[in-house]
């Protein structure tokens, strides 16, 4: 009955329900006046450094903080490795930082929804109150860039609740949404041409898809979907992951994952290059 009752919910909200005007949603952006999370994906490598120190411990309570002592030292290690990676792989990001801090958060979102008016979602103004029981999709986007630039990921941190109900969300986990790989044989260039703001462009893609994709996630039942393994593009590579589809189209497949979050990927096809790219509905 819940699940039944959240996807007449989401339908509503995408006003698929006959005679049904789509309830409006309010966005509460995360730092609405601060430019959005933007960061490099790292290079996959293998863990950190292996744990076969040995520190000397008379007694069994010395072998126990010597423990403790060791694995507060490899998490201080691991995290010190992690900071490391993370600053080298956002170097992707230096040529494009004038373009990424002219856009606030807010200005992103109101951009973003331009083009999809049916999704009836209106940005909060900050300290902006709102009307009791109406519908709050808070959410917190991050965006990063592949190392070869093919690739941009959104992972919006998402929430949707009733005012005055937060403690009970409707739906609260992320939404990751992969972008078509770009075709260029340089992509750096496509993302650093002169008087474009290519990146933020796609990024506002992204975003509204995220949104399209939980209010359509709300709209559609899974339980009687098998959850299978689903192949999708990863710029040049090909990736995989095990969910129940909820949606395909136009080269696309949004996936609920065994995690509860959402995946929306591109997947090879043999039809046309899509006009409505990023569009489920």
């Amino acid at each position: 009955m819940k699940r039944r009752l959240a996807g007449l919910l989401g339908a509503a909200l995408l006003g698929l329900v006959p005679g049904v005007q789509a309830e409006p949603v309010h966005l509460l952006m995360g730092n609405p006046q601060g430019p959005a999370v933007w960061r490099g994906i790292p290079a996959a490598e293998s863990g950190g450094q292996a744990g076969g120190m040995a520190y000397p411990a008379p007694n069994a309570l010395g072998f126990l903080a010597a423990i403790l002592t060791h694995a507060a030292l490899a998490q201080g290690a691991q995290s010190a490795q992690r900071n490391e990676r993370q600053q080298k792989a956002d170097e992707v990001l230096v040529p494009y930082a004038a373009q990424l801090a002219s856009q606030s958060s807010r200005e992103l979102a109101l951009a973003a929804l331009v083009g999809m008016p049916e999704l009836q979602v209106r940005v909060l103004e900050e300290g902006g109150a709102v009307p009791s029981q109406a519908l709050v999709l808070a959410v917190q986007p991050v965006f990063s860039l592949s190392a070869d630039q093919r690739t941009l990921v959104l992972d919006n941190q998402v929430m949707l609740y009733r005012e005055g109900e937060a403690a009970r969300p409707q739906f609260s986990n992320v939404v990751r949404v992969v972008s078509d790989p770009r075709p260029e044989e340089d992509p750096a260039a496509f993302w650093a041409e002169q008087g474009q703001t290519h990146l933020l462009d796609e990024g506002q893609r992204l975003f509204a898809h995220s949104l399209e994709s939980v209010l359509l996630a709300g709209a559609t039942s899974a339980d009687e979907v098998p959850a299978k393994t689903q192949r999708y593009l990863f710029g040049k590579d090909e990736r995989a992951e095990r969910g129940r589809v909820m949606a395909q189209a136009c080269g696309r497949v949004l996936v609920r994952t065994l995690r509860e979050g959402l995946l929306s990927v591109p997947v090879r096809t043999d039809g046309e290059a899509c006009a409505r790219r990023y569009r489920l509905s």
